[in-house]
């Protein structure tokens, strides 16, 4: 059975039925013997996460890929068998020196028998690329995919026509043929171009405001690279650098920027990241077209570590201005730290501009008198007046419920501190000794060589 289906393939292939194509739209091409989509895969969300979008093409006809699943093309064979005529040896040498014809002679020829009905003049050919680019981006928006192949050949024919009758060095410089077509069909800045036209425009996303800068890709008019750059640096983007290349090309019912859209957004989702301050500082620094500067608001191209432009005299001594990002836990800090140093800048101006009769010096504080002693709480520990190393304590409190079950623990303390009332101690356990294999009494574990801080309201003299 497997033999059959294999030369049933082979048999199809030689006849020239059967070929590998491409799948134009994903959404809504669909095997003609399952009925499944011919690329079932979502979008991706990083580049080459799923297969290439390929079908198989038989009489005309797309399949599910063969090595994705191969039945459908095994049943369409069985029910429409290749005539024996087509795979005698002479048909297998004429699909021999098919195969084996360069391409590339088919193509100039098909091209130059198209140039031939097209004007000799140079503006005749420069409106026939324009009329090209408007019939692809119209074809494309109505999934009319063959008459989007026509009108990008007719395209192409005006290239070769304009350089000399051969597509060799026609996009080599910036008088090329290719560059002068380009620029001619290129679209006004800041407005969406076309399929098939290059051109630059603003994007959104999630409040994200991107330079999309479009250019022709590999592979035709259909075909897209797209050149993204940060319009506002202090904020996300899609890279680290304020730019990042993709190559994409044209879905059916898609303008340019719903493509872009879409691929923006998927960057975002997996690669939300802010500008390095060396990049951030770079990007500052270089000009910007003339419609992306008065765009509304104007764009924030700050530098990272911004220049201190302030009065040396407008700050007091002891204070700096910071301009920082922080994740959401350091500034609540920062934001804290701010906040009193607001008040202490208020409160420092404020005496700086009463008149001086009226200021008044802060008197040198008086060297504090020690406390008397407060009569403690019949339940309050009886803290010892002094702690001292080698007294055994008892932990009486712990700083946080998860070390409740170290209350009643005994330990030994070793050093104190009585600037911060606190001490250093050990677990009050003997050492343990064990006999090793070389028959030598050596220390398993020796409480001493771990120490733990405590406050002096944590522990109490053991008796």
């Amino acid at each position: 059975m497997q033999d059959d289906t294999i030369k049933r393939r082979n048999d199809a292939i030689v006849a020239g039925r059967l070929f590998s194509g491409s799948v134009q739209d994903r959404e809504t091409e669909r095997c003609h013997h399952c009925g499944e989509l011919l690329h079932p895969f979502p979008e991706p969300e990083y580049w080459m996460q799923y297969p290439l979008p390929t079908c198989c093409v038989l009489d005309g006809l797309k399949f599910c890929d063969d090595g994705r699943k191969p039945d459908c093309i095994a049943a369409y064979l069985v029910a429409n068998p290749t005539p024996a005529e087509a795979t005698t040896p002479a048909a297998r040498r004429r699909t021999k020196a098919r195969k084996s014809k360069p391409q590339a002679e088919d193509k100039d020829a098909r091209i130059a028998a198209l140039a031939a009905t097209l004007p000799d003049d140079r503006d005749g050919l420069l409106a026939v690329a324009a009329d090209a680019v408007a019939a692809v981006h119209e074809a494309v928006l109505n999934r009319a995919d063959l008459v989007a192949d026509v009108a990008g050949e007719r395209y192409a024919a005006a290239v070769w026509k304009l350089n000399g009758g051969t597509f060799f060095g026609c996009a080599a410089d910036e008088d090329a043929a290719e560059r002068v077509i380009e620029r001619h069909c290129r679209a006004v800045p800041g407005v969406v171009p076309m399929w098939g036209q290059e051109g630059d425009f603003l994007a959104s996303v999630d409040g994200m405001r991107v330079w999309v800068e479009v250019e022709s890709g590999y592979g035709g008019l259909t075909t897209v690279h797209f050149q993204f750059h940060a319009v506002d640096l202090d904020g996300p983007f899609i890279s680290e650098t304020g730019y990042r290349s993709h190559f994409d090309h044209a879905r059916g019912g898609m303008t340019v920027d719903q493509v872009a859209d879409g691929v923006l957004r998927a960057l975002l989702r997996s690669h939300r990241r802010y500008l390095e301050p060396r990049y951030q500082d770079r990007l500052a620094d270089e000009p910007l077209p003339a419609w992306i500067a008065g765009i509304t608001p104007p764009p924030r191209r700050v530098r990272a570590v911004a220049e201190d432009w302030r009065e040396p005299d407008e700050l007091p001594a002891g204070f700096a201005w910071v301009d920082a990002v922080l994740p959401a836990h350091q500034a609540f800090i920062a934001r804290k730290w701010a906040a009193g140093a607001k008040a202490k800048l208020a409160a420092a101006r404020a005496k700086a501009q009463e008149p001086a009769s009226q200021r008044r010096e802060p008197a040198t504080p008086a060297k504090p008198e020690p406390e008397p002693a407060k009569d403690e709480d019949e339940d309050a520990p009886a803290w010892p007046a002094t702690f001292f190393p080698g007294l055994r304590c008892e932990i009486v409190s712990v700083h946080h419920p998860v070390f409740a079950k170290e209350v009643g623990k005994h330990v030994i303390i070793t050093k104190i501190s009585p600037e911060t009332r606190q001490v250093w101690a050990h677990d009050d356990k003997p050492a343990r000794y064990r006999i090793n294999r070389n028959g030598r009494k050596v220390c398993e574990y020796d409480p001493r060589c771990i120490e733990s801080c405590y406050g002096y309201d944590q522990l109490r003299a053991a008796i």
